[in-house]
């Protein structure tokens, strides 16, 4: 990679994945562009070359968008967790859904059927879940570490005071702890709701040797008077150290919990968007029920957010999931309901699912999977010959997701629908919901 400090003028001609605007340059090289909007010219600097394209920064804007708008966020120009503060929500979405389909069509090869789209019912004080980051910032003047986000496409630090797409108990929570955080020095921070308004916090330093930091330890002693902080865990190389109650709710991570009272270890994997989330877990279902399926194979299961949803539409289900605790969880809670055709297993299925199958595994007729961002080649290599009749597929990856379709389109598997799901909104993420059959 080098890098130029070139200027260009460019047109901003399409969306990529990631959300940057696309141009071409003089010599045929696409460039990326961040905060821009199909129909613009801008003029940019280059800030990385690259063989085959280049990504810029814009300088000066030529001609506008008639879809710009002044962004709501202040930190929009500097940080890079949301890319899509400058334009209404309408086109946001529109231009997510087709970069997504023309993901999907020429990486995958695919031949698609007309997406539904489910619309976020918000785009701010969503997130039940942000890592945030503490770091020296001493390019804007401040010689003292801060809590923030990261730029794009680097690790120079935003302070952030109020994330608008957080909800308000991480906000406080944030505000809360910041004098806490006085001797951490650089960390990675996990904020999550532990309830309607109570946050858990998981912070890892950087460096931790000996005790506790003494700031910490003093807040640990007032831990009672925070209302917005219910526990803090603090987790190093070989340690680890609590603070306060560091369970969450079964309902910030299962959308449909089959017991209102049972409580999580913090830190599992979990959809970030409630009310997207059950939507996604309704569609599933619906899913599962019109194809017919009763016994259900689910890869990448997690603590059972899909599996559980199910649990009045099929006989059986056998869950395989790669983290520990998250299994456990599933186990015990399908347990306590007495589903007693539910079983979840610790399967690390980066090699593919097939030599986990035992008994009665062999007979399912139903996969349903929500793998990790980078898809899930091997699974889907094994599953072009499965004996199920349906897969649901799940994915928060559109260029994942093309690979492993055109792999299962080869085996003669097709895709029936396709929902494209608003997880994220002001983000570039998108949720994908693929129904195949054969």
């Amino acid at each position: 990679m080098a890098t130029s400090s070139e200027t260009h003028v460019v047109d901003i001609e399409s969306m990529a994945h990631g959300g940057t605007g696309v141009g071409t340059l003089e010599t045929g090289r696409s460039v990326f562009v961040p905060r821009t909007i199909p129909g613009e010219r801008v003029e940019i600097e280059i800030t990385e070359e690259h063989t085959n394209y280049a990504r810029g920064r814009p300088i000066e804007w030529i001609e506008t968008s008639e879809d710009r708008i002044e962004p709501d966020c202040p930190y929009f120009e500097q940080c890079g967790g949301c890319q899509f503060w400058h334009m209404p929500r309408e086109r946001e979405l529109e231009l997510k859904v087709e970069t997504a389909v023309d993901n999907l069509e020429h990486i995958g090869n695919l031949e698609l059927p007309e997406p539904e789209v489910v619309e976020a019912p918000d785009d701010r004080r969503y997130r039940s879940r942000i890592e945030m980051h503490r770091r020296r910032t001493p390019e804007i003047d401040r010689t003292e570490w801060s809590t923030g986000f990261f730029e794009a496409e680097s690790h120079d630090l935003v302070p952030i005071d109020d994330c608008l797409v957080a909800t308000e108990p991480l906000n406080e929570a944030r505000a809360d702890l910041e004098t806490a955080l006085e001797d951490v020095g650089d960390a990675d921070i996990l904020f999550e709701t532990a309830d309607d308004s109570s946050v858990v916090v998981t912070i890892v330093p950087d460096q931790w040797t000996g005790d506790p930091p003494p700031s910490l330890r003093e807040f640990a002693a007032d831990l009672e008077t925070v209302e917005s902080v219910r526990g803090v865990r603090v987790i190093g190389d070989d340690r680890e150290w609590v603070i306060g109650d560091d369970s969450v709710d079964g309902s910030q991570v299962i959308a449909d919990s089959p017991v209102e009272t049972i409580r999580f270890p913090a830190g599992l994997f979990r959809q970030a968007n409630p009310a997207i989330n059950r939507q996604l877990t309704d569609h599933v279902r619906e899913a599962v029920e019109q194809q017919g399926g009763d016994h259900v194979l689910e890869l990448f299961c997690g603590a059972g957010n899909l599996s559980f949803a199910l649990r009045d539409t099929v006989d059986q289900l056998v869950g395989f999931e790669q983290t520990s605790a998250a299994v456990e969880m599933a186990s015990t809670l399908a347990s306590f309901v007495q589903l007693e055709g539910f079983r979840f297993v610790e399967a690390d299925l980066s090699d593919g699912y097939r030599d986990w199958l035992v008994g009665d595994d062999l007979g399912f007729d139903t996969v349903v999977l929500d793998p990790p961002r980078s898809g899930a080649s091997f699974v889907c290599e094994e599953l072009v010959d499965a004996d199920a009749s349906t897969i649901v597929y799940v994915s928060c990856e559109p260029p994942a997701l093309a690979r492993d379709l055109e792999t299962l389109a080869e085996g003669g598997w097709t895709v029936r629908e396709l929902t494209f799901f608003d997880m994220f909104p002001r983000t570039y993420h998108l949720e994908a919901l693929t129904i195949l059959t054969r």
